[in-house]
């Protein structure tokens, strides 16, 4: 099991957004250092920003930068791709609890 798979599994256990987001950030504070300094800046100041609003951006930072290394020669998308899984899966726990 990946490390992304783990992230995805306490996200969707989760049952508050503060678990959500704590997921999320040991995700990311799990990352090695070469995969870390890949990621947008605003993924590693993860603030007061309201949960949902924070994730989504994100999420949209992380599919910026996969787009712009899809045509470079070489690129390694493979963390980017796992951290995009594991940020949509937060997105859409963080929308079911705010469902329910």
């Amino acid at each position: 099991m990946t490390r992304g798979d783990k992230a995805c599994r306490a996200i969707r256990a989760a049952t508050r957004e503060s678990e959500v987001i704590a997921a999320v950030r040991d995700y990311i504070d799990a990352l090695d250092s070469s995969d870390a300094a890949r990621l947008p800046a605003e993924i590693l100041v993860m603030g007061l920003t309201p949960a949902e609003e924070l994730i989504q951006s994100a999420l949209q930072s992380v599919e910026t930068l996969l787009k712009a290394e899809k045509g470079a020669k070489g690129a390694k998308g493979g963390a980017l791709r796992e951290l995009t899984r594991v940020l949509t899966a937060a997105a859409r726990r963080l929308a079911d609890l705010s469902a329910s």
